[in-house]
């Protein structure tokens, strides 16, 4: 047999090579493995043949032990190729025993090495951690093992597994080992916990098999960190729990359209056990006529994951059918493959029928264009306008035709085409401008129109930009507001001139500036006060303007009495709540004619006011008995006044009323020691703000009410912000009253609340200015105010006894500096403390005087000064927890530095600050009493307790309301006024209770009443109190309380 072909026939690779490493012989597996022939590769080095060196020997040459030492070998290797080789060499020896030549038998093992990494590779990067191990020491680990327990791969060799087992682990595995010695079944997976190296607890699947391992059994585990799944399971519950409890109803079908899960809320709405839905049709929740149509119409158009909503009518079990609001989406995993689908379902029966309405509306939108009380313009990017409605016919006198393709800027002032011109630039730079904002419009007969404009850009289907401008004629609305401003300044300017002259002592001095404000402050030019005497002439001339002394003199020689002027009062033409309009009537009274011939020979005067005219305004008591009268004559604008012209004047009228009487009260009280008269005038004071207090609160009780009343009905309308800007001057005015009366107001043993320091200061500084401007003035003197404050900050305390340190201490700089000078305010922080520091430039005091200046009746004004005013200051301070510091030397003036300690609690909101009711609350159905003899506070109460759904009767005094009470049925609330002639609030509380003791009783007051400290002397006939100016939201509240 030829040996050639024997050996060609074998798979392997069998080489003969020289001593030198050449090729002698090569069979046909070799020479296909090298692609060349024998005859090209004999006598060619083996290493330029397969070998992974061009330039010499293989680095790891499999033959090297047979060259160097004869001896027969074996290895694998790798060829340049990347194919594995299993090589095995026998040395060929001579006879001569020399090394001749090795024989090379290889075999492919590429396949089986690449097997071995394969699976090597697998153990390393898979997810699981594989842990062989024999009495819990580890015999090797992969390196997620490691990770998993938190070490290092090099830590792992030799390894305790008791290390990483947790006390639940330890019971887990005791429990496996009972169960195995019972021979029960033990499934080979199983989940336990390790710690790991941080001491952290993480759950683990494990896997365990028993193997053979280097000829020993070993444990063979997968560990798998199994956190992120208990994750996946927590939240998997939450979102059942979600869906499980959603307010809407949930159900989920197949692609057979069978019901396969629904929540607790869909068997609420639609009426199925949970039951006897699942595995139904889910054509059977379907209203429309075909249900299975339907429902295959709406999984097409899911196609794409899309998600179907629609308002749709649904079926319940008992076969109502009722409008839903659907969105059934197709729900699929994240590999996109479909697991079901989810309907989603809500009741909007009744949203339904309201959106029905609006489309009737939409469908209106034209006819209300039209006809809004707005002007409604469109132009397009060039200013052109494109429509215009009615309105803006009516409003510019143009026909729409003709404004059709002119310049809309044509028709704008030279003022308003500048701010038309700004707001487009500051658009093109993206800047917000405002919403609204007044423009001035040039009409057809040339005559101009403010109008209040707001505008809205948008586009049309073709993508052109037009904008719709809204324009409101508010012409007649800024005249109005006009009027309103110059009402409420001159409620402000009486307001602050009532506190200026509170600290006048000279009488003259005094009527003659009240006086002077009336000619400064309204339309008349001539005013003159007088009060009524017992004895000839029969009544006294406080103060005049505009009248000579001659007209004076006669006026005093008429001898008219009390009864008289109250006659001539009667018959003449009633404005307001208690002036008289007397035309033609000063001649008669001034030549003592026949007062009854006034009305009979002359006309009322139609609406010119003549100079033989006259206003007489009421001075009146507590008791509402008339003392006296400020008669007013000369209008300026040559117009009869209205009532809203007198309302200012006749509360400052009872203004004067009120100092009247305490000019009278302080005269009986000058035999009072002096170290009194300070508290006493401040108490005297506090009757006049309350006074004040009760006539203003009743006038902006009615402005407030009747306001209110008119947002509630007007609703969202061009008339909405007018009467805003109307309740915002009541507010106003009403601020105007709490400074007075927290001017007055001393507490007593109450602790207080939050008050501003800055705003006490501010006050003492205004209520101050008689001595330091006005009586400086006179004497020829200059005295200047400089203020510093360094923030805003609150201090828990009694506000008028904090203003009343200020203007003591503000009193002593100013006569501190007989030649005028300067005063300098610092308001700072000092730690948790603020401090007022009041410094002037006066004459200062020596080290003597400066020990004894906090000591009572310690004075250096003589005769002038009490002697109480730094001991009270000091007083004050310590109670308020803070102190004063006094610094001064002789020429170098004098720092008072007050310390106050801060609070953190907040000021109480002021009553403009009030959220307002934003729906009208429900309350039960009563029968109310309103008992008042002020006619616009009882109507607006009335009509504020009608809009609540009450039954309201009212009466005008307490004498009718109890009558009324008696007669008027099952009354279950009472409202009452408390200054009431013949009956007051108290006494007609009382009689309430005496007839019925469970009904309840409101006080309704202007004056200010603390319910609480009058409950013991009234035996609790009230149950509330509502101070004036009332509105809606105190009436709401106080119902709220009692019901």
């Amino acid at each position: 047999m030829n040996l050639q072909r024997i050996l060609d026939s074998i798979e392997e690779k069998i080489i003969y090579l020289d001593r030198n490493r050449r090729i002698m012989y090569a069979n046909e597996a070799a020479c296909d493995s090298a692609g060349k022939s024998l005859s090209n590769i004999v006598g060619r080095y083996c290493y330029d043949i397969w070998g992974d060196s061009a330039s010499g020997i293989c680095e790891s040459c499999p033959l090297e032990e047979v060259f160097d030492k004869g001896r027969s070998c074996s290895s694998i290797a790798t060829s340049r190729d990347g194919r594995g080789w299993y090589v095995k060499g026998y040395p060929v020896i001579g006879d001569n025993g020399e090394l001749l030549g090795a024989v090379e038998i290889v075999e492919s093992v590429t396949k089986l090495v690449e097997s071995e990494e394969k699976y090597k590779l697998l153990v390393e990067n898979i997810n699981d951690g594989v842990v062989i191990s024999q009495a819990n020491k580890v015999l090797y680990s992969n390196r997620r093992f490691a990770e998993l327990l938190g070490h290092e791969h090099d830590e792992m060799e030799g390894f305790d597994l008791k290390k990483v087992y947790t006390s639940e682990g330890i019971k887990i595995l005791i429990d496996r080992h009972v169960k195995r010695c019972k021979k029960e079944y033990i499934p080979s997976r199983y989940e336990t916990t390790f710690k790991r190296k941080d001491g952290n607890i993480i759950p683990v699947e494990v896997d365990v098999r028993i193997i053979e391992y280097r000829g020993k059994p070993a444990t063979f585990a997968i560990v798998r960190d199994i956190s992120s799944r208990k994750e996946v399971e927590r939240r998997v519950r939450e979102v059942y729990n979600i869906t499980e409890n959603a307010s809407v109803a949930i159900a989920t079908f197949d692609k057979n359209f069978t019901v396969t899960y629904v929540n607790k809320f869909f068997t609420k709405l639609y009426g199925y056990k949970a039951e006897e839905i699942i595995g139904k049709p889910i054509y059977l929740l379907c209203g429309e006529k075909n249900p299975e149509e339907y429902f295959t119409r709406i999984v097409k158009r899911m196609k794409g994951n899309r998600i179907y909503r629609g308002h749709d009518l649904r079926r319940k079990r008992d076969g109502k059918v009722f409008w839903a609001s659907v969105s059934t989406s197709r729900i699929v995993d994240e590999n996109g493959n479909f697991l079901f689908f989810a309907d989603n379902s809500r009741d909007i029966t009744s949203e339904k029928a309201a959106l029905d309405r609006l489309k009737e509306s939409e469908e209106r939108y034209r006819s209300v264009v039209e006809y809004s009380h707005e002007g409604i313009v469109i132009v397009d990017a060039r200013f052109r306008i494109v429509f215009a409605n009615s309105v803006v016919e009516r409003m510019s006198g143009y026909h729409a035709q003709y404004l059709v393709g002119k310049d809309f800027r044509e028709f704008l002032t030279k003022k308003s085409l500048l701010v038309v011109s700004r707001h487009y630039r500051l658009r093109q730079k993206g800047i917000l401008v405002p919403l609204k904002y007044p423009m001035e419009i040039i009409c057809k007969d040339g005559s101009i129109k403010l109008c209040e404009v707001s505008s809205t850009a948008f586009k049309d289907s073709k993508g052109k930009v037009y904008t719709i401008v809204h324009l409101l004629d508010v012409t007649e609305k800024e005249m109005a507001e006009k009027r309103i401003r110059l009402l409420t300044s001159q409620i402000e300017k009486f307001s602050r001139i009532s506190a200026d002259i509170l600290t006048i002592e000279d009488k003259k001095e005094l009527f003659s500036k009240m006086c002077n404000a009336i000619v400064e402050i309204s339309d008349f030019d001539r005013v003159l006060i007088f009060v009524f005497t017992s004895s000839p002439p029969y009544k006294e001339m406080c103060g005049y303007q505009g009248y000579s002394k001659g007209e004076i003199e006669q006026f005093l020689n008429i001898g008219f009495r009390k009864e008289d002027y109250l006659k001539i009062f009667q018959k003449g033409i009633q404005l307001g709540e208690q002036s008289s309009y007397i035309p033609r009537t000063m001649k008669y009274v001034l030549k003592n004619m026949d007062i009854e011939m006034v009305r009979t020979e002359h006309s009322e005067g139609g609406k010119l006011w003549y100079k033989e005219d006259n206003l007489f305004i009421a001075l009146k008591n507590k008791r509402e008995d008339i003392i006296g009268f400020v008669l007013l004559g000369v209008v300026r604008n040559e117009v009869v006044p209205t009532d809203d012209v007198i309302r200012p004047l006749e509360i400052f009228a009872n203004h004067i009323s009120q100092i009247i009487q305490l000019r009278r009260i302080e005269e009986e009280r000058e035999r009072v020691q002096k170290f009194l008269a300070q508290s006493e005038k401040m108490r005297a004071l506090g009757e006049v703000a309350s006074g004040v207090a009760h006539d203003f609160n009743n006038l902006l009780s009615t402005i407030l009410g009747r306001t209110q009343l008119l947002l509630n009905k007007v609703g969202k309308s061009g008339l909405e912000e007018d009467l805003k800007i109307i309740e915002k001057a009541a507010f106003d005015g009403t601020e105007t009253i709490r400074r007075i009366q927290n001017f007055t107001r001393l507490t007593g043993n109450d602790e207080g609340s939050p008050v501003d320091i800055r705003q006490v200061v501010e006050d003492s500084i205004i209520f101050s200015k008689g001595r330091w401007k006005d009586e400086a003035r006179k004497v020829g003197k200059k005295i200047m105010f400089h203020t510093n404050y360094e923030g805003r900050y609150l201090v828990r305390g009694r506000e008028g006894e904090l203003r009343e340190v200020f203007t003591n201490i503000l009193f002593n700089a100013i006569d501190a500096m007989p030649e005028g000078g300067n005063v300098y305010i610092n308001v700072r922080p000092w730690g948790r403390f603020v401090e007022v520091s009041i410094r002037d430039d006066g004459i200062g005091m020596d080290k003597e005087t400066l020990d004894r200046v906090f000591e009572p009746f310690f004075t250096t004004k003589g005769e002038r000064g009490s002697g109480l005013g730094l001991s009270m200051v000091y007083g004050i301070v310590k109670n308020h927890g803070g102190d004063v510091i006094i610094e001064s030397e002789p020429g170098k003036g004098t720092n008072v530095k007050v310390r106050l300690p801060i609070t953190d609690e907040e000021r109480r909101q002021d009553i403009g600050e009030k959220e307002k009711y934003k729906e009208k609350p429900s309350f039960p159905v009563l029968n109310v009493l309103v008992v008042d003899d002020e006619e616009g506070p009882r109507n607006v109460l009335r009509d504020i307790l009608s809009i609540y759904g009450m039954k309201v009767t009212i009466a005008c005094d307490g004498k009718e309301g109890i009558e009324v009470f008696k007669r008027g049925g099952n009354i279950s609330l009472v409202f009452t006024d408390l200054g009431m002639p013949g009956m007051s609030g108290w006494d007609l509380a009382r009689e309430i209770k005496k007839l019925n003791s469970e009904v309840k009783v409101v006080l309704v007051t202007g004056w200010d009443v603390n319910l609480s400290s009058e409950r013991g002397s009234v035996e609790k006939v009230v149950d509330e109190v509502v101070v004036k100016p009332f509105d809606i939201e105190k009436i709401a509240d106080v119902i709220k309380k009692l019901f």
